[in-house]
Protein backbone atom coordinates (compact mmCIF):
# COMPACT_ATOMS: atom_id res chain seq x y z
CA UNK A 1 0.00 0.00 0.00
CA UNK A 2 2.95 2.26 0.76
CA UNK A 3 4.26 1.83 -2.67
CA UNK A 4 0.84 2.56 -4.11
CA UNK A 5 1.25 6.03 -2.14
CA UNK A 6 4.21 6.79 -3.30
CA UNK A 7 3.03 6.60 -7.15
CA UNK A 8 0.16 8.45 -6.61
CA UNK A 9 1.98 11.14 -5.16
CA UNK A 10 4.13 10.97 -8.01
CA UNK A 11 1.59 10.70 -10.54
CA UNK A 12 -0.25 13.79 -8.95
CA UNK A 13 2.65 15.97 -8.94
CA UNK A 14 2.50 15.17 -12.91
CA UNK A 15 -0.74 16.60 -13.55
CA UNK A 16 -0.08 19.55 -11.18
CA UNK A 17 2.85 20.31 -13.76
CA UNK A 18 0.78 19.35 -16.58
CA UNK A 19 -1.60 22.53 -15.00
CA UNK A 20 0.63 24.59 -14.23
CA UNK A 21 2.06 24.81 -17.69
CA UNK A 22 -1.01 25.31 -19.56
CA UNK A 23 -3.09 28.24 -20.32
CA UNK A 24 -6.21 26.07 -20.03
CA UNK A 25 -6.03 25.60 -16.80
CA UNK A 26 -9.60 25.61 -16.05
CA UNK A 27 -10.80 23.42 -18.82
CA UNK A 28 -8.31 20.98 -18.10
CA UNK A 29 -9.08 20.73 -14.51
CA UNK A 30 -12.72 20.46 -15.68
CA UNK A 31 -12.20 17.90 -17.65
CA UNK A 32 -9.79 15.69 -14.94
CA UNK A 33 -12.56 14.42 -12.53
CA UNK A 34 -14.47 12.74 -15.16
CA UNK A 35 -12.19 11.00 -17.50
CA UNK A 36 -10.67 8.71 -14.53
CA UNK A 37 -14.23 8.32 -13.30
CA UNK A 38 -15.04 6.72 -16.35
CA UNK A 39 -12.46 4.90 -17.11
CA UNK A 40 -12.83 3.38 -13.53
CA UNK A 41 -16.04 2.31 -13.91
CA UNK A 42 -15.37 0.50 -17.18
CA UNK A 43 -13.28 -1.20 -15.47
CA UNK A 44 -15.09 -2.27 -12.83
CA UNK A 45 -17.66 -3.14 -15.18
CA UNK A 46 -15.46 -5.53 -16.83
CA UNK A 47 -14.16 -7.20 -13.94
CA UNK A 48 -17.54 -7.92 -12.90
CA UNK A 49 -18.63 -9.43 -16.44
CA UNK A 50 -15.22 -11.22 -16.55
CA UNK A 51 -15.95 -12.34 -12.89
CA UNK A 52 -19.40 -14.23 -14.17
CA UNK A 53 -17.75 -16.02 -17.05
CA UNK A 54 -15.14 -18.58 -17.90
CA UNK A 55 -13.08 -19.16 -15.26
CA UNK A 56 -9.67 -18.87 -17.52
CA UNK A 57 -10.47 -15.53 -18.95
CA UNK A 58 -10.22 -13.20 -15.79
CA UNK A 59 -6.78 -15.07 -15.53
CA UNK A 60 -5.95 -14.43 -18.98
CA UNK A 61 -6.86 -10.54 -18.64
CA UNK A 62 -4.68 -10.08 -15.93
CA UNK A 63 -1.77 -11.99 -17.62
CA UNK A 64 -2.55 -9.78 -20.62
CA UNK A 65 -2.11 -6.64 -18.06
CA UNK A 66 1.13 -7.80 -16.24
CA UNK A 67 2.75 -8.20 -19.69
CA UNK A 68 1.81 -5.13 -20.59
CA UNK A 69 3.22 -3.40 -17.68
CA UNK A 70 6.28 -5.46 -17.93
CA UNK A 71 6.54 -4.35 -21.67
CA UNK A 72 6.08 -0.68 -20.50
CA UNK A 73 9.10 -1.17 -17.88
CA UNK A 74 10.79 -2.39 -20.53
CA UNK A 75 10.59 0.38 -23.07
CA UNK A 76 11.87 2.60 -19.59
CA UNK A 77 15.13 1.15 -19.62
Amino acid sequence: MTLVGVFAVFHGIAHGQELAGESRRRDDARGMPPRPSWLHGAGIALGWSLRNSHRWLPRLAGASVAMFGVALLGGLA
